[in-house]
């Protein structure tokens, strides 16, 4: 395969990278820049890449290096902010927000839960939750994981049954075994 043919198909994998960089649990505002690392990193040894048909996990595996580093860069520590990401997506700051109280409430309740999941998800190890994410929101297969995060497919299984029951014991600790809705 040519270089020409090879950078062609490294410039259309930009949403495929993106996408990925979402399942691996990459925060919004940082996936572009972390997709664009990686285009640069492949593009700067696409000169290695001989097989055409190894594009895609030669890519996965460059933005998987690139994921781990920015997990392990990454502050643990975040402000506290009056921003609120929508399930849609969209950004809303809920000082900002002419809306009534109901709407606001319920953006309210909503934000909550989502930040009750996050904080279940983030006491679950790097490994643990990248799988989960990958599983649920990526919805992709054992398999698939396996071979961008280069472990075999039986250590992902086990690890993703492990935090589901890790994930299940919190839930329960939380709210007790009947949950957030008990006695309703």
């Amino acid at each position: 395969m040519d270089k020409d043919k090879r950078i062609d198909l490294l410039c259309g994998s930009y949403d495929y990278l993106l996408n990925l960089m979402r399942v691996m649990g990459v925060d919004e505002r940082d996936m572009e820049d972390l997709a664009e690392e990686a285009i640069l990193a492949a593009y700067k040894s696409i000169d290695d890449l001989r097989d055409e048909s190894r594009m895609k996990p030669w890519l996965r595996a460059i933005a998987a290096n690139k994921a781990k580093r920015y997990f392990r860069e990454r502050s643990r520590h975040r402000a506290i902010s009056s921003t609120i990401r929508l399930e849609s997506g969209e950004e809303i700051d809920i000082y900002d927000t002419v809306a009534d109280e109901t709407d606001v409430e319920k953006i309210l309740q909503d934000a909550e839960r989502r930040s009750m999941v996050e904080t279940m998800l983030d006491n679950l190890s790097d490994i643990n939750r990248r799988i989960i994410k990958m599983r649920f929101w990526g919805k992709y297969k054992f398999a698939e994981i396996a071979d961008i995060l280069n472990i075999n497919v039986n250590t992902v299984k086990s690890i993703y049954r492990r935090s589901l029951k890790q994930l299940k014991r919190v839930y329960g600790e939380l709210f007790g075994e009947d949950g957030p809705y008990e006695g309703k």
